[in-house]
């Protein structure tokens, strides 16, 4: 079933980060999308966190406080933010830190990835150099 799911928007999001970040910018967020798009788009996953699983956040092996300093001072350009994700639409919502720090720059409604239910993806953009952790 799992199997036959596909990610139409992957090439057409990539295209998007290539054409507005530079090759030096890093790009973060939801780990089951961040990592192929940073590999399709040709950037780096700042700070090698590849995993963002929500797991690594709740059992208390990585913090937000501590990724987000890891990825801010890493020439962060865009952030991925997926409802099938830690880093969802409802973290957006809760997190003082991220609605302080960042701006949605895009949306994108990929229509075949979650079993025949549209999911919407979305790419941040911190507002400040270092998402403003250094003031």
């Amino acid at each position: 079933w799992n199997k036959n799911l596909s990610f139409d928007k992957a090439f057409e999001i990539a295209d998007y980060v290539k054409k507005n970040s530079k090759e030096d910018e890093t790009i973060s967020g939801a780990s089951t999308i961040a990592p192929l798009i940073a590999l399709l788009a040709g950037r780096r996953i700042a700070a090698n966190e590849v995993d963002t699983n929500a797991k690594r956040f709740k059992s208390g092996i990585l913090s937000d406080e501590s990724f987000f300093r890891k990825i801010c001072s890493d020439n962060l350009r865009f952030f991925v933010i997926s409802n099938r994700s830690y880093f969802s639409v409802r973290y957006v919502g809760h997190s003082d830190f991220f609605r302080n720090s960042f701006v949605q720059e895009k949306k994108f409604i990929d229509p075949a990835a979650q079993h025949f239910v549209p999911l919407d993806i979305y790419l941040f953009k911190p507002l400040y150099n270092g998402c403003g952790l250094d003031k």
